[in-house]
């Protein structure tokens, strides 16, 4: 058999196998991604305090009684900053007595304050929360990622970036949460 024939056979053979083993594999990811988030719902969230960009300090324990949503994004990422006008729109919805949005920026504050120049928005950011985000807020399932903590201060529900596909999947994914919990 020569070479020019036995690549195409090979490759027909053998590539059904490697898309199955593929899928495979991200259903390996998929069920390990769960896991994390079953160690989070349910629990109350790694208390923190620290300050936005604006010099304002936000207190986790101090939120208690109001729906909180944590949302861990970077700079560098596209798909994680288009989501805040989203926010944006949901909390325009509600008092910040009854809910309240914060944003964590992974990046430094110099480099949060240069992307404010060029995209401003109204919610708060705390910057340099990647080790927050390691420490107890699953910075293992990468960015975006949201935490919605319900009235009583537990996590109910933990969002990884596949759940927000689209532009406006995020602020239709939380909204029912938000509804219901402030019922």
């Amino acid at each position: 058999m020569t070479f020019k024939l036995f690549v195409p056979l090979f490759l027909f053979f053998v590539t059904p196998f490697l898309l199955l083993a593929q899928d495979n594999i991200d259903q390996v990811t998929t069920d390990i991604e769960q896991q994390v988030i079953n160690t989070y719902e349910g629990f109350p969230p790694l208390p923190f305090e620290a300050p936005d960009t604006d010099g304002n300090k936000h207190a986790l324990a101090k939120y208690k009684g109001r729906v909180v949503i944590l949302y861990f994004w970077s700079v560098e990422k596209e798909e994680s900053y288009m989501q805040i006008p989203l926010l944006e729109r949901l909390q325009a919805e509600y008092p910040t007595d009854k809910a309240i949005i914060l944003t964590m920026a992974k990046e430094d504050e110099a480099s949060v304050d240069y992307f404010k120049n060029l995209y401003p928005f109204n919610l708060p950011i705390i910057p340099n929360t990647d080790e927050l985000g390691t420490m107890g807020f699953a910075g293992e399932l990468g960015d975006p990622r949201v935490f919605v903590i319900d009235t009583f201060g537990v996590i109910n529900e933990l969002f990884i970036g596949k759940h927000m596909k689209g532009p406006t999947d995020l602020y239709q994914l939380l909204k029912p949460h938000v509804v219901a919990m402030l019922k």
